[in-house]
Order: structure tokens, then C-alpha cells, then sequence
């Protein structure tokens, strides 16, 4: 189980607009992005990447009934709500 925030490669021009990454001029700028993200194994062992939300309390919270339903469904036991 993990919560990161994700950093993103943008391309701008001198004025601060974004353009191709070949364009003449074009600067490279890393971004990150204001959502959090989780990471998880799901009940059949496959890593899964989910968006969260911005508050990172709130993104825990969510990231851990996230991981316990998986756990939950491992054992056999599954919620139909």
C-alpha cells in the first residue's frame, strides 16, 4: 500500500503556454499533480493505481477501505453493497 503524487513532464514556450515538446523554444517543466494516488494489490495479486483526492487524510482513508475490501475478498468474504 502506497500514497504518492504523481510529477508530470509539461513542454512551455517563453510566455508560459503550452506547446509540442519538439516546438523551437520549448522548455521542459515537471509538474505535480494536486491528487493523491494509491497503489495497491488487489485480491488476485494485481498491482492497482488508483486516483484519490487532493486532502492526503481523507486519501488515506480511502486508500485503507481500498486495501481492506481486497483483503476481505481474498479470505472469501465479499460484501454485495
Amino acid at each position: 500500500m502506497a500514497l504518492f503524487r504523481k510529477s508530470v513532464v509539461r513542454y512551455v514556450d517563453s510566455k508560459g503556454k503550452r506547446t509540442r515538446k519538439g516546438a523551437p523554444g520549448a522548455i521542459k517543466k515537471t509538474v505535480r499533480l494536486k491528487a493523491y494516488y494509491g497503489r495497491y494489490r488487489d485480491q488476485n495479486g494485481i498491482i492497482q493505481e488508483v486516483k484519490l483526492f487532493g486532502d492526503k487524510t481523507a486519501s488515506q482513508v480511502r486508500l485503507a477501505e481500498l486495501v481492506k475490501k481486497s483483503e476481505l475478498r481474498q479470505a472469501g468474504i465479499e460484501d454485495p453493497f
